[in-house]
């Protein structure tokens, strides 16, 4: 009978981290990819995009969200159609998207 640590990468389970040289090196390894990493917005624009993305959902109005890729960031028009506060998305013209991958909303 196997040991328990042996199965399902048992001795490797428990021990899963990431160093902040193994982070460096990812970043630095994406870029050479060209590669974009996700920006990272301070409280104010996250709480200002919050309250646009409500006022678009009660109003009813079109908006068009700037959105985060790895490769390129890209803009969607639309009326938001559903919004999922649990797992943090909005569905804007039959696409979900992440709310922590929108970087601006423009009406």
């Amino acid at each position: 009978m196997m040991s328990k640590k042996l199965t399902n990468n048992g001795l490797w389970e428990s021990s899963r981290m990431m160093l902040p040289e193994h982070k460096l090196r990812i970043q630095e390894a994406s870029q050479v990819l060209g590669k974009l990493a996700l920006p990272e917005l301070d409280e104010q624009e996250q709480e200002e995009i919050g309250r646009q993305l409500a006022a678009a959902v009660s109003g009813g109005t079109p908006v068009e969200l700037v959105i985060y890729g790895e490769y390129g960031h890209r803009s969607l028009r639309g009326r938001i159609e559903k919004t999922d506060y649990l797992s943090g998305r909005v569905q804007l013209s039959g696409e979900w998207i992440r709310v922590r991958d929108i970087l601006g909303v423009r009406e």
